[in-house]
Order: structure tokens, then sequence, then C-alpha cells
């Protein structure tokens, strides 16, 4: 993993923080079923955290009118800003 801040151009210039990853499979590792989940925060102490999350999933689709099954790999991501405390969850 590495990450680096980038600072962009422009009057609506901003600083932001960029993220890459790489995954070396395990034997366990399905690439057609897959999630990946990354918590970022400031510290340990700070009250919220961003969570990203990507998934993928492969699906076998028989068109209408088909006999012929095709393959469609459906990716998604997500994102939400979560508290860190049990306590502010309730």
């Amino acid at each position: 993993m590495s990450t680096g801040w980038k600072k962009t151009g422009g009057i609506d210039s901003e600083t932001v923080m960029q993220f890459q990853w790489e995954v070396e499979p395990t034997s366990d590792y399905t690439p057609a079923d897959s999630i990946f989940t990354f918590l970022f925060a400031q510290d340990m102490h700070t009250k919220s955290a961003e969570v990203s999350q990507f998934s993928r999933n492969l699906r076998e689709l028989k068109p209408l009118g088909s006999d012929e099954t095709q393959k469609l790999m459906l990716q998604s991501y997500g994102y939400v800003q979560m508290t860190r405390s049990m306590f502010d969850l309730m």
C-alpha cells in the first residue's frame, strides 16, 4: 500500500490524499467474489473514521431468448463516515 498528498490546481484547488494498494493473493482468495474495506482517520483518538469498501462479484446471466450464458462482473464502491465509539451508535 502507498499513500501520497497532491495539490490540485485552479481557483478551486485543494489538497487531497491519494491511496493505492496492490493485493498479493493467498490460496483462499477468489477474484470473482472479493471485498476490500479500508478505514481512514486522522489519528487513533479522532471520533469519526472514513470507511471505503470495494467489492466485486461474478454473475452468470442468460439473456432473454438465448440459450447461452454470459458472465458479468459487478463492481461496487461504498463510502461512509462512521463514528468510532459504540456509545455514539446508541
